[in-house]
């Protein structure tokens, strides 16, 4: 049975002339592939709707390899135009998705939609496409296309397989499930380039495992909570080229620390925040993740808080 949210977004496109997709406003490999796949059926199936593309943060390298990846903007201007619909990806809710402050200044007469799998999702959209037993967003477009017999090219299979390879660790984590394996070898199948999209997303510089270096010789297990908890110091990535030598750390840990039920992964931004990364193979860690401010997968969360890193001998905590 087709998703009635899609179904609903399909009569709205027979009439749409102005269109603005968002990802997630911190972008991955599954907000960008998701956006970008929706980009590529859009400008195909619909060439007479005007696209734009915005992103609250420049698109990583390693995800710049996607069809229509360089057509995003971090303009927040778009939310001053009038729109016909404004289609969101893998945000879990608006701050999450970093429009929450444009949208009040938005022109009315624009519908709201929510494509995402996220079991925090607020469904705060007129139409909410959030389908929480996918693997990923990439998976509910997957399937909303292949119920609607609309056709995936090559390059909307590469961009659905690059949020199949990141949300499941290149189906190798806790959220990996049949309907995602299927996903991915049907999508191999259509032309996706799974070697091109591996490599794109599972790379790590010198510098990243320098970093890790670092980290892992900070790594502490906290028995009265059963979590494995690191930290990136605003100074140990100052100098560093590489913008995502710290990405994919909590990944990895989650998959090597076995005697803990979490893993978090603590990181100072230069703009005075810390994001908090967290992975678990049996806890619902995006509760410990919503009570900061965050949310995401039962098994990996995140979440960002103003404050500073602070460590004394052993103990490592935030100052606000």
């Amino acid at each position: 049975m087709s998703d009635p949210g899609f179904l609903a977004l399909l009569e709205q496109l027979t009439t749409a002339k102005r269109v603005l997709l968002v990802s997630d406003g911190r972008p991955d490999g599954d907000s960008i592939g998701a956006t970008t796949a929706t980009y590529q059926w859009l400008e195909r199936d619909y060439p007479s709707i005007e696209l734009e593309f915005f992103c609250q943060e420049t698109i990583p390298p390693s995800l710049r390899c996607l069809n229509k990846a360089t057509a995003a903007t971090t303009n927040p201007g778009l939310f001053q135009q009038q729109w016909d619909l404004i289609i969101m990806h893998d945000a879990g809710d608006l701050a999450h998705g970093g429009v929450e402050p444009y949208l009040p200044s938005t022109p009315k007469g624009y519908l709201l939609v929510d494509i995402d799998h996220h079991s925090t999702n607020q469904r705060y959209g007129d139409m909410n496409i959030v389908q929480t037993d996918a693997c990923s967003t990439t998976e509910v477009l997957y399937r909303c296309f292949t119920e609607n017999t609309i056709d995936i090219s090559e390059g909307m299979a590469t961009s659905l397989l690059a949020g199949l390879l990141t949300d499941t660790q290149s189906f190798g984590n806790g959220g990996t499930t049949a309907s995602g394996l299927h996903a991915g070898a049907d999508l191999i199948r259509l032309g996706g380039k799974y070697s091109e999209v591996y490599k794109s997303v599972t790379h790590q510089s010198l510098e990243s495992f320098h970093l890790y270096g670092k980290a892992l010789s900070r790594l502490k297990k906290h028995p009265e909570f059963n979590i494995a908890v690191t930290y990136f110091l605003a100074e140990d990535y100052d100098q560093v080229k590489d913008e995502e030598a710290t990405n994919g750390l909590s990944n990895f840990l989650n998959t090597l620390c076995g005697e803990t039920e979490a893993v978090l992964v603590l990181k100072e931004t230069k703009d005075g925040l810390i994001k908090g990364s967290c992975r678990s193979t049996k806890r619902d860690i995006s509760v410990l993740c919503k009570a900061f401010g965050g949310g995401g997968h039962k098994k990996a969360s995140g979440f960002a808080i103003p404050g500073r890193i602070r460590v004394e001998g052993e103990r490592i905590t935030i100052v606000q």
